[in-house]
């Protein structure tokens, strides 16, 4: 089963790096990330990996192939951060490092 504990704790994090960090996101995509970031918090589904969560919101959704894209780097954004402890450039956050 998927761990969102890291996620749960430092999501905070992310969101900053996102807001204030080299490359600002807008505000639009800063929201919808963290609305993905509190579906995945809430849902009472059970997953083994992100990939699972992402089949699933797909399923559940019957998007189109359009929306699937910016869905899934939404989503892969968040699994980089929670599992790899990388921020949005795929650098390791060294905040999180020394802890």
């Amino acid at each position: 089963m998927l761990d969102l504990i890291n996620l749960k704790e430092g999501y905070q994090k992310l969101i900053n790096y996102m807001k204030e960090g080299d490359y600002p996101y807008s505000s639009s995509y800063i929201q919808s990330v963290e609305v993905e970031i509190k579906k995945i918090l809430n849902t009472d589904v059970k997953f083994d990996s992100y990939e699972d969560y992402y089949l699933y919101r797909v399923s559940k959704n019957n998007s189109t192939k359009q929306y699937r894209f910016p869905f899934k780097s939404h989503i892969t954004m968040i699994m980089n951060f929670d599992i790899h402890n990388e921020d949005p450039r795929g650098q390791i956050c060294k905040h999180q490092l020394f802890e």
